[in-house]
């Protein structure tokens, strides 16, 4: 919800980090799609370092083509922007 609505995004990334590390369940969201939206919350946070280092989740799972779109255009984009 957090990633969605880019509210409450230090919660929504304390909550992530804690899902993350957790021993692999079969939980709700894989550890490729938790990266994923860890990555989303951290763009729209600011931290462009941070969003990048997270969406690279696509070594996990190559289908997430939403990590893949916002990989490509993080690090296409010039710092500042």
């Amino acid at each position: 919800v957090c990633a969605a609505s880019g509210q409450q995004l230090d919660r929504g990334e304390t909550a992530l980090l804690h899902y993350l590390s957790l021993a692999p369940s079969k939980g709700p969201a894989t550890p490729a799609q938790a990266n994923s939206l860890l990555g989303t919350i951290r763009e729209k946070a600011g931290n462009r370092t941070g969003a990048i280092t997270a969406h690279r989740a696509l070594a996990l799972d190559g289908n997430l083509t939403a990590a893949h779109e916002a990989l490509g255009r993080l690090q296409g984009a010039t710092p500042g922007k």
